[in-house]
């Protein structure tokens, strides 16, 4: 694998393991990849490095056809599915052809092609049994799960969701979290049967999965599987908590995407706490996100929810509007599942309003798809919605053979809810046939089973058949008997009724009651975390404090240590040493003082910076010429610049420039940039001190043929302590501290510093005065 082959492959694995990046993110990552893999195989002659970027290829199209597939883009998806297959063959790859074969299935899945799905899934299921990879099998028991339960068997769904999970049992990363991804879809389906308890409790054990493994990008599903699910018991403080929870990992992974249906899911939530204005916001809230990220899919699902709302609120026309516009998006995407569920909602729509010419056009449609496809509970729902058909137009005998239908389906999928709804309408069109006897009986039957299950919405409708049934027959104390259970249990649910609106005024009133609190605890967190930024800055400047000390004392025991250890030496020496000459005492006199003075720079270098830092300056501006202070300064180190053979050239005329600024502070820049450069000037080199008087402004340049400065000595020149990568060319003592004096220097002043300075061709330093009373220095 050459350098280009690794970086691509480096920066796949990288973009394929994050799970933090949402989907259109990933596709604008992935493209660009895409793009520059197919130029370089293009251009590539050597066949076995073909062969290599091909695979890389391939590694990136199955990960776009996903990213492609959930954007709603399935023409583009089928496009590089049926790629990724011919190429999976090409390279004879078993492992990538074995994902190439669970993505063609997954694509059929998505637009309802049961039967296509499942032969591509146990073509995939069939390969990685002989590579014996574990993950991939559970993977293909779980999209064969899927692929049962969307075509409403889901006792068989179940059954392989659980042998999916006995592929995953390892404490392996990737195992576990495909065991809660199978947790995930195996609760929806067991929902979908009504074993709600088992629902949560598998749903909670894919939450404690993404929580240990800390994968909170994915755990908002988890949560708004939960919120969804007691919103549907109508335990709605549950849902809300939930769904909030969704809501705030979804908006914490900056995810979008997931918190558009945690919005879809919430406004479903607050319809049922009959909170219209919030449920229709927080619905066209969704949508707009959907529509965002090109999700046709949930775009359209979200309308069919928006024409639900309308629907509940009597509402027809608007209803049918949202409805259409499902129906429409779906049949543009090809989702035959969601399509059908359109034609039966406005199907539905059109018994409330009396059409039910447009009502059997719905039926047709949606029963004729609904067989082709596969799909059961759909094809139960349309013979439901037949059988209203045919009632209203008198033909009762072909009501009850679609009735009967429907429950056929209903007992083979064990539909529990919906096969009691059908029965009772299949019960009531006998009623209106006079076929008592068998109504009574078959009602006492239903009665039995709805009151262990707590079904009291069915209770009722139960009862009033019951009481009008013995009305007919004109048994009037039967009837009067059914009509007071009639009453109780509707006062009953009146109660239940008053309760739970009392309950969701309360829940209301303590939502809004939570967010003026949470906006309270906000404001003083507000204030907390102002103290607590005051309390790490005190803290990092203490860091900083103990850093700086720790650096003194490595410049103490180095810098301090070395001059010191000179004069002492020197010093014995003389002292000890009776042969010694007076020329040779004269020469050791000469080393001690420049040691003390080396000493004296260091330490005074320190007490000015620290004086600096805390403020104990005490500027006292005055008017001065500065031609005569840069001379000054330039007397003070010729004897240093003359022992390194260095020659300093003056560039400025010798007539007055005069300044307004503390005459001290600009010697010191002076000093320490002058001494800088002397120090880090070759020996026989040339230093070069220019005056110029420009716009009523004074630059002061001192520049040198020394090694330069990089980019990098740039940026860190003016801090405290910096190591540069030149050293000073004649051995002396560098601290760090001299242009750093400079820099907070020129701060106090209000004046300017830039450096002009390329690696190996010297620096210059250029200071800007503004205080410039007069001169006429050179223009």
């Amino acid at each position: 694998m050459n350098k280009f082959e690794k970086k691509i492959s480096d920066k796949i694995d990288s973009l394929l393991s994050d799970d933090t990046a949402d989907r259109k993110s990933l596709l604008d990552s992935l493209s660009p990849l895409e793009n520059e893999l197919r130029e370089k195989i293009r251009l590539t002659k050597k066949e076995s490095v073909k062969q290599r970027l091909e695979k890389l290829l391939l590694k990136v199209i199955i990960k776009l056809i996903d990213v492609n597939r959930r954007l709603s883009k399935r023409e583009t998806a089928n496009a590089l599915t049926d790629e990724a297959l011919a190429l999976s063959v090409k390279l004879n790859d078993p492992e990538l052809r074995a994902e190439a074969l669970y993505e063609k299935a997954t694509q059929h899945s998505f637009s309802s092609g049961f039967k296509m799905c499942h032969e591509y899934l146990m073509q995939s299921l069939e390969v990685y049994k002989e590579l014996k990879n574990n993950t991939g099998i559970a993977r293909c028991y779980m999209g064969l799960g899927i692929n049962e339960s969307k075509r409403g068997k889901y006792k068989y769904g179940v059954s392989l969701f659980n042998k999916a999970l006995e592929y995953v049992s390892d404490n392996s990363a990737e195992s576990q979290k495909t065991r809660a991804i199978i947790y995930i879809n195996l609760a929806n389906t067991q929902f979908r049967s009504g074993q709600v308890q088992k629902s949560i409790s598998n749903l909670e054990s894919a939450k404690k999965i993404f929580s240990e493994l800390k994968n909170f990008n994915t755990i908002q599903v988890v949560y708004g599987n939960l919120g969804y699910i007691y919103w549907e018991l109508g335990e709605l403080p549950k849902a809300i908590f939930n769904l909030n929870k969704a809501m705030k990992f979804s908006r914490e992974a900056k995810d979008d995407y997931s918190l558009s249906s945690v919005y879809g899911n919430l406004g479903l939530a607050y319809k049922n706490l009959g909170d219209f204005e919030k449920s229709l916001d927080l619905l066209l809230k969704a949508t707009v996100l959907k529509e965002k990220f090109g999700d046709a899919v949930g775009l359209s699902t979200g309308y069919m929810n928006i024409g639900t709302l309308y629907q509940q609120r009597n509402e027809y026309r608007n209803a049918e509007i949202y409805f259409k516009k499902a129906l429409k998006m779906k049949k543009e995407i090809k989702d035959m599942n969601g399509f059908i569920e359109c034609l039966i909602n406005l199907g539905y729509l059109c018994t409330l309003t009396g059409n039910f010419n447009h009502c059997e056009r719905y039926a047709e449609q949606a029963l004729k798809n609904s067989t082709e496809s596969g799909n059961k509970r759909l094809e139960a729902y349309s013979y439901n919605l037949y059988a209203k058909i045919f009632r209203y137009r008198g033909n009762l005998e072909k009501a009850i053979e679609l009735l009967e239908k429907a429950q056929e389906i209903c007992s083979e999928l064990g539909s529990h809810m919906f096969g009691l709804e059908n029965r009772l309408l299949q019960l009531s069109i006998q009623m209106q046939k006079r076929q008592y006897a068998i109504v009574e009986k078959e009602l006492l039957k239903i009665i039995h089973l709805i009151i262990k299950d707590h079904e009291k919405l069915m209770l009722v409708e139960c009862y009033d058949m019951l009481r009008t049934l013995f009305q007919k027959q004109k048994n009037y104390k039967k009837a009067f008997e059914y009509s007071q259970k009639y009453c109780d249990i509707n006062k009953e649910l009146f109660n239940e009724k008053r309760d739970k609106n009392l309950k969701q005024i309360k829940i209301i009133y303590d939502l809004e009651n939570a967010e003026k609190e949470k906006e309270i605890y906000r404001l003083k967190y507000v204030e907390h975390q102002k103290a607590l930024d005051e309390l790490r800055e005190l803290h990092f400047q203490l860091l900083e404090r103990e850093k700086q000390k720790s650096e003194f004392l490595a410049i103490a025991s180095h810098d301090l240590r070395n001059p010191l250890s000179a004069i002492i030496g020197l010093s014995n020496y003389i002292i000890e040493d009776e042969s010694i000459t007076r020329d040779e005492v004269d020469e050791f006199m000469h080393d001690i003082i420049n040691s003390a003075n080396s000493m004296l720079s260091i330490v005074k270098n320190f007490l000015n910076l620290e004086a600096i830092e805390q403020n104990e300056f005490n500027m006292v501006p005055e008017e001065f010429n500065i031609v005569n202070l840069i001379d000054f300064g330039i007397s003070k180190v010729k004897a240093d610049a003359e022992r390194k053979e260095i020659t300093i050239h003056k560039n400025y005329p010798s007539n007055e420039i005069i300044l307004y600024y503390d005459k001290s502070l600009v010697l010191q820049i002076f000093d320490n940039l002058i001494t800088n450069a002397i120090k880090f000037s070759p020996r026989g080199g040339n230093i070069y001190v220019t005056l110029i008087h420009k716009d009523s402004k004074l630059l002061l340049s001192v520049k040198d043929e020394g090694p330069g400065l990089t980019v990098e000595d740039k940026q860190k020149v003016f801090q405290r302590y910096s190591h540069l990568s030149a050293k000073p060319t004649g051995g002396e003592s560098s601290t760090g501290l001299g242009l750093s004096i400079v820099k907070k220097l020129i701060t106090l002043l209000n004046a300017k510093v830039k450096i002009k300075s390329k690696p190996g061709k010297g620096a210059e330093f250029i200071v800007e005065f503004k205080s410039v009373m007069k001169g006429n220095a050179q223009k």
